[in-house]
């Protein structure tokens, strides 16, 4: 249904998941005709309250994700191919940093009006799909047959939520680090409860963004530098 995305979109992805934000929230608001300035919305009670839900669930989900993942993965702008990772929540779905993400998004479209919520959502999921068959195109040329067997019992999407409680949560500092930016959204939708304005959350966003970046400079890998060895995962057997 989709064709893997190019190099450059998987490259610059995280650019354009950051730049999507303000330019779906600004365009919607003029083509619904809202009334007040984009970045100061007035939402309703109910809608702030679903917006927050989306958001949480999805930036644990992150955070659980990538402390189950080693820093130089989350740092890379390249595939890396060497961990086939089926551990915590890669074993409830293939995909729970996307998904996670999806549901984050979702909960800034719906602090702005329900119509711009769903048109972000389908922007990022079909970007997504075509990021996804990027990296199981990889996966499955380093690990073959293997990777087929994980696709097969694991699915791409919808977790498997039986799951979660044969699969211990793991949370660490370094997962919540590594998704300032997420994190800043969850903290910034709080303070946009509290203010009544949208762009509170961006404000907020903009710092987690910053303690995000300088985690992964630090901790990751961002600029091309070789990669450090991964920590390896087990479960059962040797995730690589």
């Amino acid at each position: 249904m989709f064709r893997p995305a190019a190099s450059w979109e998987y490259r610059w992805k995280f650019t354009l998941l950051v730049l999507s934000q303000p330019l779906f929230v600004h365009v919607g608001h003029w083509w619904l005709g809202l009334e007040g300035p984009w970045h100061s919305t007035m939402f309703p009670m109910p809608a702030a309250i679903i917006a927050v839900l989306l958001i949480s669930v999805g930036t644990l989900l992150r955070v659980w994700g990538t402390s189950t993942l080693t820093q130089e993965v989350m740092g890379s702008r390249d595939p890396d191919t060497r961990t086939l990772v089926s551990d915590g929540p890669y074993a409830m779905c293939r995909n729970p940093l996307y998904l996670g993400s999806l549901l984050v998004f979702a909960g800034i479209g719906v602090f702005a009006a329900p119509p711009i919520a769903i048109a972000l959502a389908i922007f990022h999921w079909v970007r997504y799909e075509r990021v996804i068959r990027f990296e199981e195109n990889n996966l499955q040329s380093e690990w073959g047959s293997e990777f087929d067997r994980y696709c097969e019992s694991v699915p791409r999407w919808l977790p498997e939520l039986r799951m979660l409680f044969r699969k211990s949560p793991h949370a660490d500092l370094s997962g919540v680090l590594a998704n300032g930016l997420f994190v800043g959204i969850w903290l910034g939708s709080l303070v946009a409860i509290a203010t009544g304005e949208l762009w509170t959350l961006y404000a907020v966003e903009i710092v987690g963004g910053a303690v995000m970046a300088t985690w992964h400079m630090t901790v990751g890998r961002v600029d091309g530098s070789p990669r450090p060895q991964p920590i390896m995962i087990e479960e059962g057997r040797r995730a690589a």
